[in-house]
C-alpha cells in the first residue's frame, strides 16, 4: 500500500496497474499449476504468497529511488505530514481491511463448503475476472488526482460536467468491450486450461459481465476521497461488503454458481449505494443514454461472439470482427460521440496507436 501510494503521488498509476496485472496473472497460474501438481491447499497458499512477492518486487523496482530520497528528506518530517492526513487515511485503512476480507471470503466459503476441486474451478474464474476488475479499479484511481485538481480550482460544478463526459466515454468504449471479453471465455478457457476447467467458463462469463456493467461507475474515480466524505466511504463499503457476504451464503446451496451470483449481487449493491448517495447529495450523474447504448452494444457483442463461437474458436475471432462492424454501423447512425468528444479524446490520449484508431473511427462514422 505504501509503495502504491508513492506511485499514486507521482501520478504513475499505470505502473501500479502493471504490478497488479502481473501479480494477478502469476497468482492464477501458480495456484493452478501447484494444485494440479498435488500440493492442494498448500499450493493455493504458496501461489498467493508468490503473487504477493511478485507485486511487491515490481513496485520496489519502480519506487526504489523515491524511497532513498524519502529517507534523505527525513523520517521525522514525513511522520509530521502523516499526522495531518491521519483522519482520512485511517478511514481508508478501515475500508481497505473490509474490502480485503470481502474479496477473499467467497473463496474461503467455496473451499470450506465445496472442497478443493471446486475451489480450483471457481478460483480460475475469479483470477481471470480479477484482472478485468483491477483495471476498473485503476481507472478510478487514475481519475482521482485529476478530479482533485479540478475540484480545488473550479468547485463541484466542474466535477459534474467532467464526470458526465467521462462516463460517456467509458460507457461507449469499455462496457461493450468487457462484455465481449466475457463471451470469449467459453472458448478460450477450455482451449488454454483444458476441458476439465470448462465449468470455469460460465463462472468467469457471469463475473466479467457483471464487472463490465459496472465499468461506467468507475468514472466516479475516488470522488468520495476528493470530497473527504469519510462517513460515506465507510457506509458504502460496509453495506456493499455485508450484502456480498450475505448473498453468497444465501446462494451457497447452488454451489460455486450461487457464490459467483451472490458476489455479483453484492458488487451491484455496493456500486449503486455509492451512486445513489452521490446523486442525492451532489447531483453527480452519469450519461445514462450512453450507458444504455454501451450495455446494448455489449449484449449484441455477446450474442454475436458467443453464437459464432459455438462453431469453433476461429469463429469467435470472426465474431469480434462482425461485432466491431455492427458497432460502427450503429455509431454512424446514432452518432453518440460529437466532434467535440473526438477532440477531447484526442487531447486525453495524446499520441500513439490509440490516436490513430480514433482518427480512423472519426472518418468511418462521419
Amino acid at each position: 500500500n505504501i509503495l502504491g501510494a508513492i506511485l499514486y503521488g507521482k501520478n504513475e498509476l499505470y505502473k501500479s496497474a502493471i504490478a497488479d496485472f502481473l501479480s494477478s496473472f502469476i497468482r492464477g497460474l501458480s495456484i493452478i499449476l501447484l494444485v494440479i501438481l498435488g500440493y492442494g491447499v498448500y499450493g493455493y497458499i504458496l501461489g498467493v504468497i508468490i503473487s504477493r512477492f511478485t507485486g511487491l518486487s515490481i513496485r520496489l523496482y519502480y519506487t526504489y529511488h523515491d524511497i532513498i530520497q524519502g529517507l534523505r528528506f527525513g523520517i521525522l518530517r514525513g511522520i509530521k505530514g502523516t499526522k495531518e492526513m491521519l483522519p482520512l487515511v485511517g478511514t481508508l485503512y478501515i475500508v481497505a481491511i473490509i474490502s480485503y476480507i470481502a474479496s477473499w471470503i467467497d473463496q474461503a466459503i467455496v473451499f470450506g463448503a465445496l472442497g478443493i476441486t471446486e475451489l480450483g474451478i471457481y478460483g480460475l474464474a475469479m483470477r481471470i475476472g480479477s484482472v478485468i476488475n483491477i483495471l476498473r479499479a485503476n481507472l478510478g484511481y487514475t481519475l482521482m488526482p485529476f478530479y482533485s485538481m479540478l475540484y480545488s480550482a473550479n468547485g463541484i460544478h466542474a466535477l459534474k460536467e467532467t464526470l458526465y463526459r467521462i462516463s460517456r466515454y467509458t460507457s461507449l468504449v469499455l462496457v461493450p468491450f468487457v462484455f465481449v471479453i466475457g463471451a470469449l471465455t467459453y472458448e478460450f478457457i477450455p482451449f488454454i486450461f483444458g476441458t476439465e476447467y470448462s465449468r470455469s467458463a460460465l463462472l468467469a462469463f457471469i463475473y466479467i459481465t457483471c464487472i463490465g456493467s459496472l465499468y461506467t461507475f468507475a468514472s466516479y474515480g475516488g470522488m468520495a476521497i476528493v470530497l473527504e466524505l469519510k462517513k460515506v466511504i465507510i457506509t458504502v463499503t460496509a453495506i456493499g461488503s455485508l450484502s456480498m457476504i450475505i448473498a453468497e451464503l444465501l446462494l451457497l446451496r447452488h454451489g460455486s454458481l450461487g457464490i459467483v451470483i451472490g458476489k455479483c449481487i453484492g458488487m451491484i449493491i455496493w456500486i449503486l449505494t455509492g451512486f445513489i448517495i452521490f446523486f442525492k447529495k451532489y447531483s453527480l450523474m452519469i450519461d445514462l443514454k450512453a450507458y444504455t447504448l454501451g450495455l446494448t452494444l455489449g449484449f449484441i457483442g455477446i450474442v454475436i461472439v458467443y453464437g459464432l463461437g459455438l462453431l469453433g474458436l476461429m469463429y469467435s475471432l470472426i465474431g469480434i470482427i462482425a461485432w466491431i462492424a455492427c458497432t460502427l454501423i450503429i455509431h454512424k447512425l446514432i452518432k453518440p460521440l460529437s466532434k467535440d468528444d473526438i477532440v477531447k479524446l484526442k487531447s486525453i490520449i495524446g499520441t500513439g496507436l490509440l490516436l490513430k484508431t480514433i482518427d480512423i473511427y472519426a472518418k468511418l462514422i462521419d
